[in-house]
């Protein structure tokens, strides 16, 4: 399963809708969610790894819509933390959901993907990973501000080039993650998940 819930909750932020209003529809998100995996169970799945929501705390689209001149607003990573609590808010009603979907179905091996948990342990420890100390809040294709990244001239805009040196980023365009980034948190759950799948290597 691809990454669900993000988008509907960014849209709803960027519309000013506070934390508390939007915590109420996280069980609708997280239905929508459960309803997608039987889907994919029905059409013959037996093996269904589902994602949780990044920290949107850490994301130049997060750093760059709702800036906070409250320097306690920031964890020590420089990631807003009201944003990062919402999202592992969304991920323990998910985790619940899977939980009680997989007694629905126990000949199917549904397995919570924490991928929250896997990308801050690469801005926690950048040099393990090989990225730039520098740059893991910062987009590398964009432009403009702290974090490189400007809705009126998004990555794919004429006139707006990658950085150099894409594999040193954690962050692309300021909303998805390069694919170093995605490498790096693929090594990170791959183990944990075969054992769960139940999968002989």
């Amino acid at each position: 399963m691809g990454e669900w819930g993000g988008n509907d909750y960014y849209n709803c932020f960027f519309q000013r809708k506070q934390i508390p209003e939007v915590r109420t529809y996280v069980p609708f998100v997280v239905a929508g969610i459960m309803r997608g995996i039987k889907d994919v169970i029905q059409q013959g799945a037996t093996r269904v790894l589902v994602p949780s929501i990044y920290p949107l705390g850490c994301l130049p689209l997060y750093l760059t819509s709702f800036p906070d001149n409250n320097t306690s607003a920031y964890d020590n990573l420089g990631c807003l933390r009201n944003f990062n609590d919402f999202a592992a808010y969304h991920n323990r009603y998910l985790n619940r959901a899977l939980a009680n979907l997989q007694n629905q179905f126990p000949n199917v091996s549904i397995v919570y993907g924490d991928f929250y948990g896997a990308i801050l342990t690469l801005i926690r420890n950048p040099s393990s990973y090989g990225f730039n100390q520098n740059t893991l809040l910062t987009a590398c294709c964009g432009t403009g501000g702290r974090y490189n990244f400007n809705f009126g001239t998004v990555c794919g805009a004429a006139g707006i080039n990658p950085c150099s040196n894409p594999a040193k980023y954690v962050h692309w365009d300021g909303i998805h993650l390069t694919d170093e980034a995605h490498r790096r948190i693929t090594d990170i759950l791959v183990k944990d998940m075969l054992s769960k799948f139940r999968c002989v290597v």
